[in-house]
């Protein structure tokens, strides 16, 4: 990162493929290039790192910063952004509904499955049926819960964490035989054993 010095462009460079092997470096050379000259791209690359910290700093409040400072420049790289991309909305998405701002975070989520159309990344798209699902549910929509639960199954995404999710969501709305078949897809689709039993 130091070699790079005021290079905003090899900064930049340096935040990426450190994205994928050292977050600290990542969010580091990201913020250099940002302070340099900043884009959407260097701002999308620190929002991502500063939520991949989040997730795993302990419950204090730089961990509540973390999640602060990430909502920040993922609503810059969109801003910034003559074309957002699908990634770019999922980003801001993803943190809004990890900050339970749920009614706003929906709204992009809505945005990022519109952004890109049929060149959209179906794992992401998945987990941006992930992501309304909980907003739904975070607002108490249990009917809209299971529609985009339905899309997910659709996606051909759908794994044993979803159906299990999906189970204690009808559980709570004491659908008992649906919760049943729910925890049964889970553990059929490699849960354990116990996601059988109710």
């Amino acid at each position: 990162v130091q070699a790079a010095g005021s290079d905003d462009k090899s900064l930049l460079q340096i935040a990426e493929v450190a994205s994928r092997e050292n977050t600290e470096i990542s969010i580091d050379a990201a913020q250099r290039s940002i302070n340099v000259k900043s884009s959407p791209e260097a701002q999308l690359i620190l929002a991502k790192g500063l939520f991949s910290m989040w997730l795993v700093s302990p419950d204090t409040q730089a961990k509540k910063d973390l999640l602060t400072a990430s909502e920040h420049a993922a609503r810059n790289a969109l801003a910034s952004s003559k074309r957002p991309t699908q990634e770019m909305y999922y980003t801001l998405g993803d943190t809004l509904a990890n900050e339970e701002a749920y009614t706003e975070a929906q709204r992009v989520y809505r945005l990022a499955i519109a952004a890109d159309g049929d060149q959209s990344d179906q794992y992401m798209r998945a987990n941006i049926f992930r992501g309304l699902i909980k907003c739904s549910d975070g607002v108490k929509n249990f009917s809209e819960a299971e529609q985009w639960f339905q899309k997910l199954v659709s996606s051909g995404k759908v794994n044993s964490w979803d159906w299990g999710a999906e189970a204690e969501r009808l559980y709570a709305q004491n659908k008992f035989s649906e919760t049943s078949a729910a925890y049964r897809a889970a553990a059929e689709s490699g849960g354990p054993y116990n996601d059988w039993c109710l």
